[in-house]
């Protein structure tokens, strides 16, 4: 019996291992997560061209983001970044180039009232040392 339990370990953590080098170190893993991303995503994400690896550099083309009113197409995002940071807590940008950005947001027709302040944002704190 203990036999067999190494051997199951053994088969279960080559598994996992090969898994997650596929996930990291191959275009069709950085494929499968952006597929994962458009379906999980709230609004329609679409990715036309995909080009590199999670672990870094990669390309993304053609990209198209649309919630309710709101449009989003980017050209190209061009992005390196060093994972492994993540586990200090740390997100390590390295190279980030945005192309092409363009904007769009639906009109309602209606007009809204006028404020006494300017809307301001909610805060954003991040779970991760942003660093570029």
């Amino acid at each position: 019996m203990p036999r067999r339990l190494a051997w199951s370990t053994a088969a279960t953590l080559l598994l996992t291992s090969a898994a997650l080098a596929w996930l990291g170190f191959s275009q069709s893993g950085l494929q499968w997560l952006l597929t994962l991303a458009q379906r999980q995503a709230p609004g329609s994400l679409e990715i036309g061209m995909v080009q590199g690896r999670l672990s870094g550099p990669m390309r993304l083309g053609a990209v198209l983001y649309r919630d309710g009113d709101l449009a989003l197409h980017i050209d190209r995002i061009d992005l390196a970044w060093q994972p492994l940071r993540l586990l200090k807590g740390e997100l390590a940008i390295t190279h980030l180039a945005i192309r092409g950005i363009d904007a769009h947001v639906k009109e309602t027709g209606e007009t809204a009232p006028p404020r006494r302040r300017p809307a301001v944002p909610p805060p954003f704190v991040s779970p991760l040392n942003i660093v570029v």
